[in-house]
C-alpha cells in the first residue's frame, strides 16, 4: 500500500483537484484507491457528488469503525469524507497522548493499493497526522509568486519534522498547476524548479489551466467523466503514469 499526502501550506494550489482526479485516474487503471479528506470544508465529497452520514470525525473519535465511515465514490475508489466537525476533533486532539499517530492507529489494517490524503492549508495537528502517516509527499504548486515561494517553506517544514516523526520524510513530487504556456513567467517558474539541484527528479508533468476542471466538480464529476478529451484529463493521466512509476 502506498500512502501519499497532497500538501501545500498555501491555499488555491489545486490540492483537492489533484487528489480527486489523480485518485480516479489510478482507480481507472484497476488500482484500489482510498481518498481521505482532512479539510473541514469537506470539498472532496461535494466534488465527487456523494452523500455521507459518518465521516473522519467518527473514525478519529472512535465512534464508528473505518468500514462505516467510508463511502464508495466510484469503481475501485472509496472516500473517507470530512466536514466542519473535524475542527472539533482537531481541538480535542491537542490533549491526546501520542496525538500525531491518531490517524495511523485508526487506519491500521486497511487494504488499498493507494491512499491519497487531501490535506488542509497550513500545518496543524491534522496535517501532522497526515504527514506522519504518509510514505510520500506530493506538493501542488500554482504558477504564481507566493505559491512558488511557499514551496521552499514546505521544504523547510518537512525537514524540521523529520526528527519529530523519526522518519525520512521528504518532498517526492512537485506538481506545477494552473500552468499557462502562453505566459512567459509560468515557463520561467518551471525552468527555475528544474534548475535547482535539490529538486532534481521531483518535477512532475504539469497541469495546465483548463476551465473544464472546475466545471466538472460543479456537476459532481471527475474530469474523466466530464471531459475525457480535455487538456485537464490528458494532464492528470500523465501525472497518474508518473505516480504508477513510483514517483
Amino acid at each position: 500500500m502506498e500512502t501519499i499526502a497532497i500538501y501545500n501550506q498555501k491555499g488555491g494550489t489545486g490540492k483537492t483537484t489533484t487528489t480527486i482526479n489523480l485518485g480516479h485516474a489510478l482507480a481507472l487503471t484497476g488500482k484500489k484507491v482510498l481518498i481521505i479528506d482532512i479539510d473541514d470544508q469537506g470539498n472532496d465529497a461535494e466534488c465527487l457528488g456523494v452523500k455521507f452520514s459518518k465521516s473522519i470525525y467518527h473514525l478519529l473519535k472512535d465512534i464508528a469503525p473505518f468500514e462505516e465511515c467510508i463511502v464508495n465514490a466510484r469503481k475501485n475508489l472509496d472516500l473517507l469524507p470530512s466536514d466542519e466537525t473535524i475542527s472539533q476533533v482537531a481541538l480535542e486532539m491537542v490533549g491526546w497522548r501520542n496525538r500525531e499517530n491518531a490517524l495511523k492507529k485508526r487506519l491500521e489494517g486497511i487494504n488499498y493499493d493507494y491512499v491519497l490524503i487531501d490535506c488542509q492549508t497550513g500545518l496543524g495537528i491534522l496535517n501532522e497526522n497526515a504527514l506522519n502517516f504518509c510514505q510520500k509527499l506530493l506538493v501542488p504548486v500554482s504558477m504564481e509568486y507566493l505559491s512558488v515561494k511557499g514551496l521552499f517553506k514546505v521544504d523547510k517544514l518537512i525537514y524540521d519534522l523529520r526528527e519529530d516523526f523519526q522518519k525520512d520524510l521528504m518532498i517526492n513530487l512537485i506538481v506545477p498547476t494552473f500552468v499557462d504556456e502562453r505566459v512567459k513567467r509560468t515557463k520561467e517558474y518551471v525552468e527555475f524548479f528544474e534548475s535547482i539541484d535539490h529538486f532534481q527528479g521531483m518535477i512532475s508533468p504539469y497541469i495546465r489551466i483548463d476551465t473544464k476542471l472546475s466545471e466538472s466538480f460543479a456537476h459532481g464529476k471527475t474530469i474523466f467523466e466530464y471531459a475525457l478529451n480535455s487538456r485537464g484529463a490528458y494532464d492528470y493521466i500523465q501525472l497518474c503514469k508518473r505516480v504508477l512509476e513510483g514517483i
